[in-house]
């Protein structure tokens, strides 16, 4: 086999000639049951992240809500937001699949109680009896007038009015489930497509929208595209909540590098002539390390900080205007700091006692656009 094929698989250089979208769905797909152990993340203990107190503070205050976690992922931080007792329904919504698949298995609904089998039929029809609402007033839950009904899939109904009951045939009687999460496959750049492929309306309807290390496209123009179908999701005067990659962050990283290259060469070539090149060598090795390996863009923001798979990242100085251009007032921001040794255990670069690498968190507000 071919040297430079070998290269070319191991590297995933292969990903290179995908559709951006498809590579991206390929890489989250792929890393599903190990995300925690193979990605450095914000939901990881040793980070100080800032939203775990903006929640505690603000979130508890608040009337009950409905909220969105897009990009939710393996659905553990849809997990923590189903356990808030002030939040009504929660969406996680994703692109893969396999993402999906692990976060339904992580948020199990509820059991209640058990009802029997004759009221399979109405339901197969959409149908909720009088009947089976006496039956849900008997164990203490009632039914509006306005619930309805959806069969899910081969013995398993979906009802909804403001809460949610699944309905699952399992031994021979109707067992129903409490659940306030709803999982949705949809590509953040076209809501309104996949809503129309799912007769799923979220436009306007939720609350509190996260979105957590998810705002990092291939391709720079689907950022604004991505935080203007958040906009429409949200009810006026909705909450935006964000966890960016910084593309400080990386400048930054490259910039220690670059010291720490120079001061290796320059040790290296103490007693040679070629001391006097060594800042110079250093420049060289830094953009080969950066541009070619790391498939760093500054103008486009993107890098890749696994070496193979590229994702936009934002800059401090662009985020008030990204949020501003889709319609948000920026309320607050706030670094998420990395310590090193975390860096180190996910074979990021480390550099003890420099200051920590972060990404942004931001909390924004819709506001109603001018006609």
């Amino acid at each position: 086999m071919l040297p430079g094929f070998v290269d070319f698989v191991k590297l995933n250089k292969w990903r290179d000639y995908l559709d951006k979208r498809a590579a991206d769905l390929l890489r989250w797909s792929n890393v599903v049951e190990d995300y925690d152990e193979t990605i450095l993340n914000p939901f990881l203990p040793e980070v100080n992240n800032p939203l775990w107190d903006y929640i505690e503070n603000n979130l508890n205050e608040a009337k009950q809500k409905v909220v969105a976690d897009f990009g939710c992922g393996n659905g553990k931080f849809v997990k923590f937001l189903c356990e808030e007792k002030k939040i009504e329904n929660v969406y996680g919504i994703d692109y893969s699949d396999n993402m999906l698949k692990s976060a339904k298995k992580r948020n199990k609904s509820s059991y209640l109680f058990s009802i029997d089998t004759k009221f399979e039929e109405k339901l197969n029809n959409g149908s909720i009896s009088e009947e089976l609402k006496k039956e849900f007033k008997k164990n203490r839950f009632s039914l509006p007038d306005n619930a309805s009904v959806k069969k899910e899939e081969e013995k398993k109904w979906a009802i909804t009015d403001e809460k949610k009951f699944i309905i699952r045939k399992e031994e021979g009687k109707l067992n129903i489930y409490k659940s306030n999460v709803t999982f949705l496959r949809m590509d953040m750049t076209r809501l309104e497509e996949e809503m129309g492929k799912k007769e799923e309306e979220i436009y306007g309807k939720i609350d509190i929208a996260f979105s957590i290390n998810s705002i990092l496209p291939r391709n720079p123009k689907d950022t604004p595209i991505i935080l203007h179908e958040i906009y429409n999701a949200l009810t006026p005067g909705g909450i935006f909540i964000a966890i960016v990659p910084a593309f400080d962050t990386v400048l930054y990283l490259k910039e220690l590098w670059y010291e720490r290259r120079i001061e290796r060469l320059k040790e290296r070539y103490k007693h040679s002539i070629k001391k006097l090149g060594s800042k110079l060598e250093a420049i060289m090795d830094t953009r080969r390390e950066f541009y070619k390996c790391r498939k760093l863009n500054k103008r486009k923001q993107l890098y890749a900080d696994d070496f193979s798979n590229v994702q936009r990242f934002i800059h401090d100085n662009k985020i008030q205007d990204l949020l501003k251009d889709a319609g948000f007032e920026l309320l607050q921001k706030e670094k998420v700091t990395y310590p090193w040794e975390l860096c180190k255990k996910y074979n990021y670069d480390y550099f003890p006692g420099k200051e920590e690498i972060w990404d942004w968190f931001v909390v924004a507000e819709k506001l109603k656009k001018e006609n």
